[in-house]
């Protein structure tokens, strides 16, 4: 007797059925021998191919400490170990039996499968198929979707000056920390920062060219008065960075922030003009410190992002954990995405023609144009976003003369674009009538002239009359809103009529008082004070 020697590895047996169980693979167990053992198969080296059965020995005396590595003796070819002829495989369908999965506290903490059925050494039975169970999946948590790719973690509103220690005055190292919260590089061409003051709108531009890798921050310095003349290495030595972090300063020199006062910083998508992300500063009783962090955070679903604090050491290039969304803002490769484009099915001579649009592409649209074509050529008009929706007002201009004209749009969010289909558009040709909700309309004020006697001596103000029909000024009035209060104007001359397709020039009255020819082409005077110099 002798070990029988295999091509494959032997391994225990309880190891071979659990690395089976783990690869969802089946376990063929034979027939008892009639020597009492067990054909188990000899397993190749990566688990997956018989090479052979070898029998392992049943015994009630056998060691229960034992490993379970496979022994076997060497029968006679055409025999088993009994001596008995082999009979030939039987080809029925095998019956399958599920491996319940079971755990086992032993020494190695592993799930062992219980293998069932197994019939008795006397008995003739068929061989079987024993599968083993698959374990459980694991739980997928579902991937979060950012809705946007760049976000604004921290400025920095109060600095010192160029001095770096005194701390009144021009600031000059004032910063916005951007932070790439996508998975992949951005151009930071394709956006814009803006500062807003009330109605007032400051584009805040940096080098063209510049860009963001996929979550890394950029700190963009304000350049001013102040900062103007520094370098680089001014701001790096200010805040104790290296060279690692990266950044830019303004292309020009713009107003900074407001130590005090309520403002809003916002990102927008350059072409269309969307709102990508917003924070606003100074807006309760917390305000700018110098030299410390206003830190911002994330809100799924929304532009305005939540402050975080006013009073963290500034960490230009470092965004905090706390401040990140949990995901990413991805933009993947899609197939049929469309845009949908509309607008009248008659264009009007003279007048501008209106195009909405709407996509279903993912993310942020980058890119959005309508292509107008005439017999003449073709060309491009950007397209705005509002609410959801894209539009274009394509000039008169650009169909004039023509008694039709064809338009498509096109969208891009940086990874995909969609085109909408060709619509063809008739142009009438009458002239279009426009309509109003009155027939008259301010079409010019001038507040500021020559002065006599101190004070502005010929400011005015001009009506004309849109309709197709005179119109009795006594129906109308004419009221000036200074902000903080509302004046009318009454005019001198009562009964005054404006045919239509008229102009009247309204002189404001104000001290000294002039004549009436002092004014070219006077129509009428009004008893009110002048403009307001606010």
């Amino acid at each position: 007797m002798h070990k029988k020697q295999t091509d494959g590895k032997k391994i225990p047996a309880k190891a071979a059925v659990k690395r089976l169980a783990a690869g969802g693979l089946s376990v063929l167990v034979a027939a008892a021998s009639a020597n009492g053992g067990l054909a188990v198969p000899v397993l190749a080296e990566d688990n997956h191919e018989i090479l052979r059965e070898e029998t392992v020995p049943v015994s009630d005396a056998a060691d229960p400490e034992d490993s379970g590595e496979l022994v076997t003796e060497e029968a006679p070819e055409g025999r088993d170990s009994a001596g008995e002829s082999q009979q030939p495989a039987v080809t029925e369908q095998p019956e399958i039996t599920e491996i319940p999965q079971e755990q086992e506290e032993n020494e190695e903490e592993e799930t062992r499968e219980e293998v069932r059925s197994i019939p008795a050494a006397s008995d003739a039975a068929e061989p079987q198929v024993v599968q083993a169970a698959p374990e459980a999946e694991p739980e997928i948590q579902a991937e979060v979707q950012v809705s946007t790719p760049l976000l604004i973690t921290e400025i920095v509103a109060d600095t010192h000056q160029a001095d770096q220690t005194t701390a009144s005055g021009t600031d000059a190292f004032e910063y916005v920390e951007l932070y790439n919260a996508s998975d992949r590089t951005v151009s930071l061409d394709s956006y814009l920062i803006q500062n807003l003051n009330g109605s007032t709108v400051t584009d805040w531009e940096i080098p063209a060219g510049t860009l963001l890798e996929a979550g890394k921050s950029l700190a963009v310095w304000i350049r001013n008065g102040e900062s103007d003349a520094l370098e680089e290495g001014d701001f790096r030595s200010y805040y104790g960075i290296d060279d690692n972090v990266q950044v830019v300063k303004t292309t020009e020199s713009v107003n900074g922030f407001s130590n005090s006062g309520e403002r809003s910083i916002r990102v927008i998508v350059r072409a269309t003009g969307q709102t990508v992300t917003q924070i606003t500063y100074n807006d309760g009783a917390e305000k700018a410190q110098t030299k410390k962090g206003i830190t911002f955070g994330y809100t799924e679903g929304q532009t305005q992002q939540p402050t975080l604090a006013y009073n963290g050491e500034p960490t230009p290039g470092t965004a905090q954990q706390e401040q990140l969304p949990e995901g990413l803002y991805t933009v993947t490769e899609v197939s049929g995405a469309s845009v949908s484009a509309s607008g009248e099915e008659q264009a009007s001579p003279g007048a501008s023609y209106k195009i909405t649009a709407s996509t279903d592409l993912p993310g942020l649209i980058l890119n959005a144009v309508v292509t107008v074509t005439t017999e003449a050529g073709s060309s491009q008009y950007p397209m705005e976003y509002k609410e959801g929706t894209f539009t274009a007002s394509i000039p008169a201009d650009a169909f004039a003369g023509a008694g039709s004209f064809t338009y498509h749009v096109e969208m891009n969010n940086g990874v995909n674009t969609a085109v909408s289909g060709e619509t063809s558009v008739t142009v009438s040709q009458e002239p279009s009538r426009a309509e109003f909700p009155a027939p008259l309309l301010l079409t010019e004020i001038v507040p500021n002239t020559a002065n006599e006697g101190g004070s502005d001596a010929f400011e005015y103000f001009e009506v004309y009359n849109a309709g197709d029909q005179a119109v009795n000024l006594d129906q109308y009035g004419f009221w000036y809103d200074n902000g903080s209060s509302v004046k009318q104007w009454i005019l001198e001359d009562r009964g005054l009529v404006l045919e239509a397709h008229e102009t009247l020039v309204v002189w404001i009255r104000n001290e000294p008082t002039l004549p009436p020819d002092s004014l070219w082409r006077i129509l009428t005077r009004t008893t009110a004070p002048a403009m307001s110099r606010e």
